[in-house]
């Protein structure tokens, strides 16, 4: 037997046939409208002051600033919630005041967030205008120090001093850090099975309060093979008036040199001094006053020797 249909269900059906196309009608029409109407909120975006000179300091730079936010609809939303990405602030984008203040308008930092916001968002300042406070310093020419800690391979060893692109830097600071400063010591670097030239780039990491227009120095150590040489110095006093003579009058330098450099090396490369005291015999330590760049001292003997008065 055929099921009939009750009309009371026909029409139960097309009244939620209605009410369902009513319900979809009101809410893309909500959704449009919402879509046109822009909405407001304030949010933290982190930020990072870049190209700042050498000759300010930045006091307390900001990391954080307050942004009022408009967008449209979803947008606004989303905003609100997204994680915000770290805006670069150019110093030269700030004004003075003609002290020591500069300034950042919204306008300008609008046009700066460009880069990072999509362009249905508008940003601006709370409070319309980024202040920072800054102060003048001055600089000084500081020699730099290279700071090396080599383990060699035998019979390899460092052929003169480390050479330093560029050996000095101009450090900005207060005068009163500036006077504590005779120069700058570069981080350690080691190495071991050292057998060939040394080249390596050191950043420079500057204490709080000084800064560098200087970022990278870099180093090179020579790397010689060698090998040992015994020579016989003359031992010279230097008394203005010669009233005083070593005894011995030759002290025996064992060294290192350069194989290339063993055959030509000679003891008029070298002076050794003693410095007497006044008055009578005395012992007096024997001083390597010249010793060429490319030799390394390994010891000398005797490291004190007897001064005897001479006569007028």
């Amino acid at each position: 037997m055929r099921n009939e249909r009750k009309p009371w269900k026909s029409v139960r059906s097309l009244w939620l046939t209605r009410v369902g196309f009513l319900m979809i009608a009101f809410l893309l029409w909500a959704l449009m409208e919402l879509g046109q109407e822009r909405f407001e909120s304030r949010i933290s975006v982190p930020v990072k002051l870049v190209q700042t000179p050498d000759d300010r300091l930045i006091v307390n730079p900001p990391e954080w600033v307050r942004v009022l936010s408009k967008a449209e609809g979803l947008y606004a939303f989303q905003e609100r919630f997204r994680e915000q990405s770290e805006l670069e602030l150019p110093f030269d984008a700030f004004e003075s005041d003609g002290r020591n203040r500069y300034y950042l308008t919204s306008e300008r930092f609008n046009r700066l967030a460009s880069s990072i916001i999509p362009s249905s968002v508008s940003w601006s300042l709370v409070g319309d205008t980024l202040w920072l406070e800054t102060s003048s310093l001055t600089s000084r020419l500081v020699p730099v120090v290279a700071n090396l800690d080599l383990q060699f391979e035998n019979p390899y060893y460092a052929f003169g001093d480390p050479v330093l692109k560029p050996d000095s830097i101009f450090i900005f600071g207060k005068d009163e850090i500036l006077d504590t400063l005779s120069a700058f010591r570069l981080q350690r670097y080691r190495q071991t099975s050292v057998n060939a030239l040394i080249t390596y780039y050191s950043s420079l990491e500057m204490p709080d309060g000084l800064t560098s227009p200087t970022d990278v120095v870099q180093v090179e150590q020579d790397v010689r093979p060698f090998t040992e040489k015994n020579i016989e110095i003359r031992l010279f006093s230097n008394h203005p008036e010669g009233l005083w003579e070593p005894n011995p009058r030759q002290v025996n330098v064992i060294c290192r040199v350069p194989m290339e450099y063993y055959s030509q090396l000679s003891d008029v490369d070298f002076r050794a001094e003693v410095r007497p005291v006044e008055g009578g015999s005395a012992v007096a330590p024997v001083l390597l006053t010249k010793v060429p760049s490319y030799v390394e001292i390994i010891d000398w003997s005797p490291h004190y020797v007897d001064l005897i008065q001479t006569q007028r």
